[in-house]
């Protein structure tokens, strides 16, 4: 949990100050925190069903580190779950990972809702006057 914290910090500071490199070593701390928690269930079921799902996990993460309010979200998220994780409260950790599937899902789901109506609103100026329900 030390490294974690560690590695956590410094993506926050990097994030925080637009470092060069900074979204490529946010998005390796954020893949390996991620595989941190699923090896620390010792699932080995688990493992192999993430492993599945990393490719569909992994652009969604990719395409996060572009979005400075998903990026400060997240390290937020992971903040909480790693807080929990070292008091040893394993419900307030697996609360903590639920809102921030829920929460990045969200707000991933809005913004390409958005970018998809920006599109359309550009193929076609005439739909950009109509007002949207």
């Amino acid at each position: 949990l030390d490294a974690a914290q560690q590695a956590l910090d410094e993506a926050r500071r990097q994030v925080e100050h637009d470092a060069e490199g900074a979204r490529a070593f946010w998005l390796q701390v954020d893949r390996d925190f991620h595989q941190m928690l699923v090896r620390a269930t010792g699932n080995q079921r688990l493992e192999s069903f993430i492993a599945g799902l990393q490719g569909q996990i992994g652009v969604l993460q990719v395409y996060g580190t572009y979005l400075l309010e998903i990026e400060q979200m997240a390290l937020g998220h992971h903040q909480t779950m790693l807080d929990a994780m070292r008091s040893g409260d394993g419900a307030a950790a697996a609360r903590a990972m639920e809102r921030h599937i829920h929460e990045v899902k969200a707000r991933m789901l809005a913004e390409f809702e958005a970018r998809e109506h920006r599109a359309a609103d550009i193929a076609n100026p005439r739909r950009a006057e109509k007002p949207r329900p």
